[in-house]
C-alpha cells in the first residue's frame, strides 16, 4: 500500500476546516509544487485528464509525492460512487481506476459523493472553477477538496507560492471567502497561522 501525503499546513487547515487528509501529512508543500512545475502540470489539467478517462466528475484531488516521482489523485464520482484516478504528472495520462478505502474516501471530502454530486449541479460549478478562483491571488495549487455540510457546498484549494501555504474557501460561485495562512517552522513544515487579515 502506497503512503500517501501532502503538507502539514494542509493537514491542520483541513481539520480546522471539517476535512482531515491525516495520512498525507509529510511532504512538504513546495516539493509537490517543484514537481507539478517541472513536469508543466497543473492540478487542473490532471483533474481534466481524469475527468475524461473515468467519464465522472472530480470531488477532490491531490499531489502525491513518494521519492522523486509524483502524481494526482484525483476523486471523480461515477455512478454515485468515488473513484481515484492516478494521473501521473510526467505524461499527463490517466491511470487506472482504483476505489478508495472508506478511510480515503472520508478524508478527500466531507459529505456522500451523490450529494456533493447533486449539490455541482451544472458544469458551472467544478472543482476546476474554484482552483482557478484560489490561484488568481494566491498561488498555484496543488491540492482541492470538497465539503458538504449542512447542505451547502464548498471548496478547499491548498495553493503554495513564495514558500508560503495558503488554504482556500471558495463557494460554488467561485468566489474566494476565506483563506487560511501558514508559516514554516525550523524544520522547514508548514505550520498553521490563522486567517489572512483583509480580503481573500
Amino acid at each position: 500500500m502506497s503512503t500517501c501525503r501532502v503538507g502539514r499546513a494542509y493537514l491542520a487547515g483541513l481539520i480546522a476546516l471539517g476535512v482531515s487528509w491525516a495520512v498525507y501529512a509529510d511532504t512538504r508543500d513546495d516539493e509537490a509544487l517543484r514537481q507539478l512545475q517541472q513536469t508543466r502540470m497543473t492540478l487542473a489539467r490532471a483533474i481534466a485528464a481524469a475527468e475524461a478517462h473515468s467519464k465522472g466528475r472530480a470531488i477532490a484531488a491531490r499531489v502525491q509525492v513518494e521519492g522523486q516521482t509524483a502524481q494526482v489523485l484525483v476523486h471523480c464520482v461515477v455512478n454515485d460512487k468515488c473513484n481515484i484516478v492516478p494521473v501521473d504528472v510526467r505524461s499527463g495520462k490517466a491511470e487506472k481506476m482504483t476505489e478508495p478505502t472508506p478511510a480515503e474516501e472520508k478524508e478527500a471530502h466531507t459529505g456522500r459523493p451523490k450529494d456533493i454530486l447533486k449539490a455541482l449541479g451544472d458544469e458551472q460549478t467544478t472543482v476546476t472553477r474554484a482552483i482557478e478562483a484560489a490561484e488568481r491571488r494566491h498561488g498555484q495549487a496543488i491540492a482541492v477538496a470538497s465539503r458538504f455540510e449542512g447542505g451547502s457546498l464548498s471548496f478547499v484549494v491548498t495553493c503554495v507560492e513564495d514558500g508560503k501555504t495558503r488554504l482556500v474557501t471558495v463557494d460554488p460561485k467561485g468566489t474566494v471567502t476565506r483563506v487560511d495562512e501558514s508559516r514554516r517552522s525550523e524544520q522547514g513544515r508548514a505550520q498553521p497561522k490563522g486567517p489572512r487579515s483583509g480580503k481573500p
